[in-house]
C-alpha cells in the first residue's frame, strides 16, 4: 500500500498485478476482487491504528474503489485518466474570469489563478502553460531573451513580498489567461491519462515496428545560426519528409514578442531560444502536412531546454515562455492532444542528418536574397505592368518581397510548397472577395530551373516581373526577350542590367557564378492562347497572406491506404511474382 500526503489529506494506494484487460471491480474480474478485499482490510487497520494514536478522522472520506476524488481531481483508475469536478472547474472558470475582467489587481489575485492552473494541469491538458506568465507578471519579469530571476514557487514563500500591492495587468498577462479559457473549453472534459505515455518506450515501439494500430509523427527538429529544419516520419522504414527555413517566418506570429535569432550573441540561452522557435516553426510547418489531430506526435531534439518550454512553459525566459504559449495554442486550435517529447543526444542528430539541415541546407535554401536595392527596380518594372506584385514564386519567409509567396519546404506562412508544382501561375481565386484576380509574380529562380519555369510561365500565361542571369547565350533567353515589356533608350536588351553584387543581391550561390544579372517585366499571355478577358480587377485584399489548409486529413490517408493495397494486390499477380517495391511507396 502506497500513502500519498496533501497538506492533511491521505490517499492510499494499493496496486494489484499486471492481468491484462478486464471488467473492472463492476463487471466481476476476480483479481480486481481479490485485491478490493486486501484493500478493505488495509483500510481497516488504517482506521484502527488512527484511532489508537487519537487521529481525527475526518467523515468526508470514501469507500475503496476505482473511482474517486482527491484534492478536487476525479481519479480513474480503471480506465486511467485524471478528470475535473464540475464544481472544482466552475470555480476555476470564475477566477480566471474575474481575474481577466480586471484592469488592476493584487499578486495574491494573481497566484490564486495560478495556483489552480497549476494544480488542475493534472486534470486539463495545456492548462498549466499558463502559470509561468502569471508568475512573470507578479515580479515584473515580463521581458527578456535568457534566464531572469523569476523566484521558483518554494523561494517565493520565505521572500519579504507585497501580496497586496497594485499590479497592473498587461496585454500578455491577459493573453495568458485567454490561453487558459480556450484550454479550460476545449480539453476541461478530456482529462489527463494518470499514466501517460514514456517517450523514450513510444519511440522504442515505433522503431521495432510495434506500434501497430497507433498513428504516430514524429518530428525531429534542430537549429543553428542559419535557419532551422526538420524531419516528419509516420512509418521507421520512410526516409521521412524534409522541411528548411528560416526564423523570420514567426515575426508576424509572435509580433512584438519577436527576437532575431541573428541579433542574439553567442551563447547557450541565445541557442535555447533558437531551438524553442524552431520547435514551434517545425510543428506548424508539420500541421500545414498532416492533419495533426489525428495523430500521436512526438517531438524530438538534442536541446532539453528547449523542449522542457514548449512542454510545460518556462518560469525563468519569457521569451522562451511567449514561444511556449504560441505554439500550445495552435495545438490547441487543431484539435491536438498534448504531444510526446522526447530529448535525444547531438551526436543522434548527427548520425540522422537533421543537424547539417539545419546548418548548410538551411543557409542555401536561403538562395539569392534581393537587396534594397534590386527590390526597387523590381516595384518599377512591375509599374509597366499597371500591376504590383501579389505573390513571390520562389522564396522562403525570410527573403520574400510580398507576403503571399511559394517555398521549396512547406514553411508556416508559406502558400504552397514547390512554385512549379503550382496549378496555375496566371490567376487566382480570392478567398475574400471570392472573385478570379489575375496574378503578377515575382520570380527570382534558380538558374538550373530556369527552363522549366520558362516551360510552366509560358503555359499558364503568367505576368510578372522576373530577375534572371544576364546570359543571352541561354536557350530561355530569346523566350524572355520575346515576352518582355522592359524597354531601356539606347540599349538592345529589353531588360535591366544590374551587377551580381551585393549592392543588389546578397548570397547568388544558385546563380551559375553570373557577373550580372537582367530585370524584366513580362506578360507570356502575348505568345500564349490563354485569355483572361473575363478576370475581375484584383480587389484590395488580394495581395494578403492566404490560408494554407493541410494536405492531407484522414479522408486521404483512407485513400492512400486504399491505393497501397490495390497496388500491392497488383504486384501480386501474375505468376505469383512479388514487386514489394511498388507498395512501399504508400
Amino acid at each position: 500500500v502506497h500513502v500519498a500526503a496533501w497538506v492533511d489529506d491521505l490517499i492510499f494506494i494499493m496496486a494489484t498485478p499486471e492481468h491484462g484487460e478486464c471488467a473492472g471491480f463492476d463487471g466481476g474480474c476476480p483479481v480486481c476482487e481479490e485485491y478490493y478485499g486486501r484493500a478493505l482490510k488495509a483500510q481497516q487497520l488504517w482506521v484502527e491504528k488512527a484511532k489508537a494514536l487519537k487521529i481525527p478522522l475526518s467523515a468526508k472520506g470514501h469507500e475503496v474503489g476505482q473511482r474517486g476524488t482527491y484534492t478536487g481531481v476525479g481519479i480513474d483508475t480503471f480506465t486511467g485518466r485524471f478528470s475535473m469536478l464540475p464544481d472544482k472547474l466552475a470555480s476555476m472558470t470564475n477566477a480566471r474570469s474575474l481575474l481577466a475582467a480586471s484592469s488592476v489587481s493584487t499578486p495574491r489575485l494573481v497566484a490564486r489563478v495560478r495556483g489552480k492552473a497549476l494544480h488542475y494541469g493534472c486534470a486539463i491538458p495545456f492548462v498549466a502553460i499558463a502559470a509561468p506568465s502569471l508568475s512573470q507578471l507578479m515580479h515584473n519579469r515580463e521581458s527578456g531573451t535568457g534566464p531572469v530571476e523569476v523566484p521558483t514557487l518554494e523561494a517565493e514563500r520565505d521572500l519579504e513580498f507585497d501580496w497586496d500591492k497594485e499590479l497592473t495587468m498587461s496585454d500578455r498577462a491577459m493573453r495568458a489567461l485567454d490561453f487558459m479559457r480556450v484550454a479550460m473549453e476545449k480539453y476541461s472534459a478530456r482529462g489527463q491519462p494518470i499514466w501517460p505515455v514514456v517517450p523514450s518506450s513510444l519511440y522504442g515501439a515505433f522503431l521495432a515496428g510495434e506500434d501497430q494500430g497507433l498513428r504516430l509523427l514524429m518530428i525531429t527538429f534542430d537549429a543553428s545560426v542559419h535557419g532551422w529544419a526538420a524531419v516528419l516520419q509516420t512509418a521507421r522504414m520512410q526516409p521521412g519528409r524534409v522541411i528548411v527555413g528560416g526564423y523570420r517566418q514567426a515575426m508576424p506570429l509572435l509580433r512584438g514578442d519577436f527576437i532575431d535569432p541573428a541579433a542574439l550573441p553567442d551563447c547557450p540561452a541565445a541557442q535555447v531560444y533558437r531551438e524553442a522557435l524552431a520547435g514551434f516553426l517545425a510543428t506548424k510547418a508539420a500541421s500545414k502536412i498532416y492533419a495533426l489531430a489525428d495523430y500521436t506526435v512526438l517531438i524530438r531534439s538534442d536541446c532539453l531546454g528547449a523542449i522542457a518550454a514548449l512542454r510545460k512553459g518556462s518560469f525563468r525566459s519569457p521569451a522562451l515562455q511567449n514561444i511556449a504559449l504560441l505554439h500550445n495554442s495552435m495545438l490547441m486550435e487543431l484539435g491536438v492532444l498534448p504531444p510526446s517529447y522526447l530529448h535525444i543526444p547531438g551526436e543522434t542528430m548527427k548520425a540522422e542528418g537533421v543537424d547539417d539541415l539545419s546548418r548548410a541546407t538551411a543557409r542555401a535554401c536561403r538562395g539569392s536574397e534581393s537587396s534594397a536595392a534590386l527590390r526597387s527596380v523590381v516595384v518599377r518594372e512591375a509599374e509597366r505592368l499597371g500591376a504590383v506584385i501579389s505573390i513571390d514564386l520562389f522564396a522562403t519567409a525570410d527573403n520574400a518581397l510580398v507576403p503571399r509567396f511559394f517555398a521549396r519546404f512547406p514553411e508556416p506562412l508559406a502558400e504552397g510548397v514547390d512554385a512549379l508544382a503550382q496549378p496555375d501561375w496566371g490567376r487566382s481565386e480570392c478567398p475574400r472577395c471570392g472573385s478570379v484576380h489575375r496574378e503578377c509574380v515575382f520570380a527570382f529562380p534558380p538558374r538550373p530551373l530556369l527552363s522549366s519555369f520558362v516551360a510552366k510561365a509560358r503555359a499558364d500565361g503568367m505576368r510578372g516581373v522576373v530577375v534572371v542571369p544576364f546570359t543571352p547565350s541561354d536557350p530561355a533567353w530569346p523566350v524572355l526577350e520575346a515576352v518582355s515589356l522592359t524597354s531601356i533608350e539606347g540599349q538592345r536588351d529589353r531588360c535591366v542590367i544590374v551587377a551580381c553584387s551585393t549592392e543588389f543581391v546578397s548570397e547568388g550561390t544558385d546563380l551559375g557564378g553570373a557577373q550580372r544579372l537582367a530585370v524584366m517585366a513580362v506578360d507570356f499571355s502575348r505568345h500564349s492562347r490563354r485569355s483572361f478577358a473575363g478576370v475581375a480587377a484584383p480587389c484590395e485584399r488580394f495581395r494578403e497572406v492566404r490560408p494554407r489548409p493541410a494536405l492531407q486529413g484522414s479522408g486521404d490517408a483512407g485513400v492512400h491506404s486504399r491505393l497501397a493495397a490495390a497496388l500491392l494486390r497488383f504486384s501480386t499477380q501474375g505468376g505469383g511474382r512479388k514487386r514489394p517495391l511498388a507498395a512501399r511507396g504508400w
